[in-house]
């Protein structure tokens, strides 16, 4: 019997929300007033502002075909792509691609003797995304 006055009180409290949300009609004080719990719509919240990832910098290109790409900043990301090519670049390019949360990426076995570029995408909380400036070295 409790569950089933329990499943009843929820119906009802969730008719009662839809009658004040359509009576309050974007009036925020009118919600408050009424001391239920109140839920954010998405997209409701500011939206960090993304921007270029700044820094990057190719390390231990002489080292056996291991490279490490640090991000130095990248302000409201939350995800990072890194990404390498071979030299040239072009529109023809094909990126390679590595998905972390930290601000460091370890590229392991490219070819030595050979010179390659790396970038890296930075991923905002709303999956807006921002490319940095490429950077090259010539793996030893």
């Amino acid at each position: 019997m409790k569950n089933e006055a329990r499943a009843v009180a929820n119906v009802s409290m969730e008719k009662l929300a839809i009658v004040v949300n359509a009576l309050a009609i974007d009036d925020p004080p009118i919600l408050y007033a009424t001391n239920m719990p109140l839920v954010k719509e998405r997209g409701t919240t500011p939206t960090p502002e993304l921007q270029k990832p700044q820094g990057v910098v190719a390390t231990n290109c002489q080292n056996s075909g291991d490279v490490k790409v640090t991000v130095k900043e990248a302000i409201g990301a939350e995800f990072f792509v890194y990404q390498y090519t071979l030299d040239p670049v072009s529109e023809k390019s094909i990126w390679e691609s590595e998905g972390s949360r930290r601000k460091s990426f370890v590229f392991e076995g490219l070819t030595q003797g050979t010179k390659v570029w790396f970038r890296v995408i930075a991923v905002g909380s709303y999956h807006q995304q921002m490319i940095s400036d490429a950077v090259s070295c010539i793996i030893l």
